[in-house]
């Protein structure tokens, strides 16, 4: 047994905190329609998502349809369409990814941010959608989901599980297609028979049918005769839009690639297409650092810098000693000369520490898809802006590089640590065994943890087993809950056909509490299997929060002109605040929000 000793527990921030930025987090959504004159879901979370007007009272089946119909609406493959803003995805080669191991699948993360991919994206996506639906058990999702490489071609799809059948819907190349008796078909019904499931067997067939595939030749070639095939289970989620905006800090998205000069591709994303993202300015200004600090302690002030999208650069300028933290106050590094924080690139936020000075600026650039963008559309258009979250947050990502750096925020208990070059990895190295890791999460002093989000990467290269799978608890300090099991796919490939792989078993888990001072995460290896990695999303709130002040101007710039909203601050709730703009747009060019 390997027992380690607690030398440092997860705190978002561990100085004495007394002083608190007034901050909100404005969520501006516009009435973009769709072909069924639906609006927008929600995507500011998985669960703001499924609790859309679209899904909340759907049932499995009708869900599955619901999302295909809004999510593939015919142009997805239209280059110039995404460019625009027009569309919510665009097909090109290029792979989102979390790191430079791990290809990013959380459906909120690409809904926002990136917005393409090829297939095995898009299926890692819907297997996300899929899973996260309310309603299931540890273990059993209401719509459990799995992926599969086909092994007579490229091509990388995801069915899904309602009514005793499986269904196969492929976002990808555009279609479904069933009978009266099946239902939508599965990958297996497709692959005994391809032929049929092109023709005359399938009386039940989408819109937009396999228009993209030569009316499914492709995957026809791809499945005849064919019988290797794997199925993965590798979703992703947790990630939330949060941000917070204070006085003397403007947020402006754009629609448009960057100015000459930056970065819209991480060092982990293909450059696959040229000028292909829009992109984001956030600038703080602050009128006074020590007001708008989360942290004080004599003369250190410590801040929150964090975009909900991803960040390219960031750069500081300040006077004093200035360090900058990547996991959540476990370690700082000094700022640079040139200011600029390049350990953030691809990341989502830090923390800034400022000692014996002053901070002037801050502009963090992040990339985005012009899709996401709240866009003016042809005609004068209906906005929303509201408060999804009440609460701040911070992202971690676990360090497995050595046994010594998991002892500094985990205990290890009869896993085994090995060094290794792991594909789909956040950091290097894993644990291996039967046993457990457990990570104490203790709130900053003046605040309190409200909500913990969780996502484990694991993996098996062997067969699936009932009796193989990881577990994931999150709760009070050993009183931890289960939230969520890895599903046992041994019965995929019962009848000897399929080959069941577990190449990435991922569990994920979300819990939201009465405010606590400190909570545990526990993950459990039972039987054959590895952790190679974790995310986890802090989410906390000041225990003596002011009132916020001032107002919010959100500005819409389009065809070369603009229109201004003003609201005050202290008016934006849970309930949506709506107006609209005066006309419609041709061309979209920004949207901006400022705090003075």
């Amino acid at each position: 047994m390997i027992k380690r000793k607690i030398v440092f527990v997860l705190i978002v921030l561990f100085v004495t905190a007394n002083a608190y930025s007034q901050a909100i987090n404005p969520w501006v959504a516009s009435d973009k329609k769709y072909k069924d004159g639906t609006a927008t879901p929600n995507l500011f979370s998985m669960e703001k998502f499924h609790q859309s007007p679209h899904f909340k009272d759907l049932g499995p089946k009708e869900f599955c349809l619901k999302f295909f119909d809004i999510f593939y609406d015919g142009r997805r493959k239209n280059w110039g369409d995404f460019k625009k803003g027009l569309s919510h995805w665009s097909h090109t080669g290029q792979e989102p990814r979390a790191t430079e191991k791990s290809i990013e699948y959380d459906p909120i993360i690409l809904f926002n941010v990136f917005g393409n991919g090829y297939c095995g994206i898009q299926s890692g996506m819907m297997e996300g959608v899929f899973q996260s639906r309310p309603g299931g058990t540890p273990g059993k999702p209401l719509l459990e989901a799995r992926r599969w490489n086909l092994a007579g071609g490229f091509h990388s799809v995801c069915d899904v599980f309602y009514e005793g059948k499986w269904h196969y819907f492929d976002i990808d190349l555009g279609g479904y297609a069933g009978d009266t008796k099946k239902g939508i078909w599965s990958i297996p019904d497709v692959m005994n028979d391809p032929d049929g499931y092109h023709g005359s067997k399938t009386s039940i067939k989408s819109p937009y049918f396999f228009k993209a595939d030569a009316n499914g030749a492709w995957v026809s070639s791809s499945l005849k005769g064919k019988k290797a095939y794997s199925f993965k289970d590798n979703h992703m989620v947790g990630h939330e839009m949060t941000f917070t905006l204070r006085k003397g800090e403007t947020f402006t998205r754009y629609f448009s690639q960057a100015k000459k000069g930056a970065s819209f591709y991480t060092p982990f994303t293909k450059k696959v297409t040229k000028n292909a993202k829009g992109y984001s300015e956030l600038v703080y200004t602050p009128n006074d650092f020590k007001n708008d600090a989360i942290s004080i302690d004599g003369d250190e002030v410590i801040t929150v810098v964090r975009s909900p999208y991803n960040i390219v650069s960031s750069k500081v300028e300040a006077s004093g000693k200035v360090f900058y933290s990547i996991d959540l106050g476990l370690s700082w590094h000094s700022l640079p000369a040139d200011g600029l924080v390049k350990d953030v690139v691809n990341r989502w936020d830090y923390l800034l520490k400022v000692k014996g000075g002053k901070l002037n600026k801050v502009t963090t650039i992040s990339m985005l898809y012009p899709g996401s963008l709240p866009r003016v559309g042809k005609s004068a258009t209906q906005m929303s802006i509201e408060k999804m979250a009440d609460y701040q947050s911070l992202t971690w990502y676990a360090d497995f590089s050595s046994a010594e750096a998991i002892a500094k925020w985990g205990t290890i208990e009869k896993l085994k640590y090995k060094s290794k070059e792991l594909s789909g990895s956040f950091t290097k190295g894993q644990l291996s065994g039967n046993g457990s890791l457990t990570i104490p999460v203790t709130a900053p002093k003046g605040t309190k943890l409200v909500k913990l989000s969780v996502c484990v990467k694991g993996g098996q290269s062997t067969s699936a087993r009932p009796n193989e799978f990881i577990e994931l608890y999150i709760g009070k300090e050993g009183a931890s809950k289960l939230i969520d099991k890895s599903v046992d796919c041994s019965s995929w490939g019962a009848n000897g056909k399929y080959k069941v792989e577990h190449g990435a078993v991922n569990v994920n888990g979300s819990l939201a509490f009465e405010p606590a001072d400190k909570m545990e995460i526990k993950v459990k290896v039972t039987g054959w299997g590895y952790l190679k990695g974790m995310r986890v999303f802090v989410f906390f709130k000041p225990i003596k929060a002011s009132s916020v002040d001032g107002e919010l101007i959100v500005t819409h710039g389009y065809d070369g002109k603009t229109f201004s909203k003003t609201i005050k601050c202290k008016d934006i709730g849970s309930t949506p605040i709506t107006y609209s703009t005066p006309d419609g747009a041709k061309e979209n060019d920004f949207i901006k929000m400022e705090v003075k």
